[in-house]
């Protein structure tokens, strides 16, 4: 059984959306093909979408707030998210857009010049990659994923393995990655995202072969 130190990440690797109007959207009053729609208020909500890479269907999840739209693989997922296509919609009057990559962010202004607030968002389909897994030269010491992005609480799974390979099980929600300049900077990170196991320590001091700016709490 390898020591489960403290630690654990996976750099969700997420393509910056892109969106332009979409062909079948002449009226305002158009709306999105269909696909797996998802609505504002059912935000965040795990839904069942296609996978390019594979052609089967994988979880993903949605979420909509205000102005932002991410997708992402759901926590201890085995897989993260290179890209995904949508369309969405930011209000009643507005032409429907289509998209691609996991985030994005309205830029629809209303009459005084404000991005307007994404009503819904259609998924058509992602395309998954092998989630990367971070180790550890010191032997003993535990692979890990980021499961989740990064300045998430709870966003690492922890394996029984100290190789690189990140297999054997999983166990999620131990231990949250930040990323900060310094750190005092990624404490504070820590301290308003409520973690604070074993306080915080860049993932450097366990040998980790992550970024000098990771730190765990």
């Amino acid at each position: 059984m390898v020591t489960r130190i403290l630690l654990a990440v996976v750099l969700v690797t997420g393509a910056i959306g892109v969106a332009v109007p979409g062909a079948s959207a002449a009226p305002a009053t158009a709306q999105c093909p269909v696909g797996v729609k998802v609505s504002s208020a059912d935000s965040p909500v795990t839904v069942s979408v296609t996978d390019t890479s594979t052609s089967t269907p994988v979880d993903v999840v949605v979420t909509i707030t205000g102005t932002s739209l991410t997708i992402t693989a759901p926590q201890g997922a085995s897989y993260e998210l290179a890209d995904a296509s949508w369309c969405l919609k930011v209000s009643t009057k507005a032409v429907p857009l289509d998209g691609i990559g996991t985030t994005y962010t309205s830029q629809t202004l209303n009459k005084k010049d404000c991005a307007q607030s994404i009503g819904y968002v259609t998924v058509y389909s992602v395309t998954t990659a092998s989630a990367s897994c971070y180790h550890s030269s010191n032997e003993g010491t535990a692979d890990f994923i980021l499961s989740a992005p990064i300045n998430t609480l709870h966003n690492t799974t922890l394996y029984d393995t100290d190789d690189g390979t990140c297999s054997n099980g999983g166990s999620s929600g131990l231990l949250t990655v930040v990323q900060g300049v310094d750190l005092a900077a990624a404490d504070a990170v820590c301290v308003g995202l409520g973690a604070a196991f074993l306080g915080t320590t860049v993932l450097t001091f366990y040998s980790y072969n992550a970024p000098s700016d990771w730190y765990f709490c």
